[in-house]
């Protein structure tokens, strides 16, 4: 009775497994079906929307948004036909420049609105991320010229992402600052500083001067701002950088405090990090000096703040200026520095 029910046990084991078996194996298969479907679909993906080469036609994937109208517009938007202003600025991915390889690469460029001839008319220059700057000489009545090329402001190379207006060297004349980035520390990547020659030859014109000036910072700048932040009468520059290595991003080191309470260290890891203060040196420079000198750890502008931007104002009714820069990543809240 005893080797009956073993062996009937046995072959109960056996009649189980040679049932299991094919089961498992249909299984298998499916999911083997799954995975290859999926990774065609993968590939299709990549086929048909990755770029095929450092260059691709961007137009099949703009989308136009109709325009909307109030019944009774306080502002009216004017079409490029009627005020001459026809700037874009695409943003157009490769495969070399993208938002992996830049992260930066959909802030686009920047803008700027100054008197250039001084005939009481506000200019505007635009920055492009990925080609050619405008500037727009307002003749009135809301009617521009693009006189980019023959002021000498084109200025295609690199990428650009921002542009502060001052008068510079304080000669009466409007003077542009463009700030460029990117992920690589080469020569396109230096600011560019363009001083209003004025209007002794019959036009418009400026010529690139950063290095002379002292302003051909290699950081990767996303905003810049002059103002007079020492009260002695000049324009000095405040630039907002913009670290290349976003891992510190979400990691945060720390520091021990004297009562071993932890400190977030957010000193520079690298040695372009940190935003920059120019104090202006123009009435103390002796010939062949530059115009204007970094004294950010002097001032105490030594950080790593992944910064966007940067305004100016009086925030205490006094003589000093505060210097407002929003931070993209940790922490995320405004820095107010205090000049004196």
């Amino acid at each position: 009775m005893s080797k009956n029910n073993t062996k009937g046990s046995q072959i109960k084991v056996v009649g189980s497994d040679e049932n299991t078996a094919p089961k498992t194996r249909k299984i298998f298969n499916q999911r083997l079906l799954l995975l290859l479907l999926l990774l065609a679909a993968i590939g299709y993906i990549i086929w048909k929307f990755i770029p095929k080469g450092d260059k691709y036609d961007q137009k099949e994937n703009d989308v136009v948004e109709a325009t909307l109208n109030a019944k009774n517009p306080l502002l009216q938007l004017l079409e490029a036909s009627e005020t001459g202003i026809d700037f874009q600025n695409q943003i157009i991915e490769t495969v070399t420049n993208n938002h992996a390889t830049n992260i930066n690469i959909f802030n686009g460029g920047g803008v700027a609105i100054a008197d250039v001839n001084n005939d009481n008319l506000p200019d505007i220059y635009f920055v492009c991320s990925n080609g050619q700057n405008r500037l727009y000489l307002n003749e009135g009545n809301f009617k521009f010229k693009d006189i980019t090329l023959s002021a000498g402001l084109a200025s295609e190379e690199g990428f650009e992402t921002a542009v502060a207006a001052a008068d510079v060297n304080s000669d009466g004349f409007m003077d542009f600052y463009v700030c460029r980035a990117g992920p690589f520390e080469n020569e396109e990547r230096r600011n560019k500083l363009y001083i209003n020659n004025g209007l002794a030859s019959g036009g418009v014109t400026f010529t690139e001067r950063s290095k002379e000036y002292g302003l051909d910072d290699i950081s990767a700048s996303t905003g810049a701002c002059f103002f007079d932040g020492d009260g002695d009468g000049d324009l000095d520059l405040y630039l907002v950088n913009y670290p290349k290595d976003t891992k510190y991003a979400t990691q945060i080191t720390a520091t021990a405090s004297p009562n071993s309470t932890p400190v977030p260290d957010f000193n520079p890891k690298d040695t372009y990090d940190s935003d920059r203060y120019y104090r202006n040196d123009l009435n103390s420079a002796g010939a062949g000096s530059k115009k204007f000198t970094d004294v950010s750890k002097e001032v105490g502008i030594w950080n790593r703040r992944f910064g966007l931007s940067v305004s100016v104002s009086d925030l205490n009714r006094g003589w000093a200026s505060g210097s407002l820069c929003w931070q993209r990543f940790s922490p995320t809240r405004p820095v107010v520095y205090k000049f004196r």
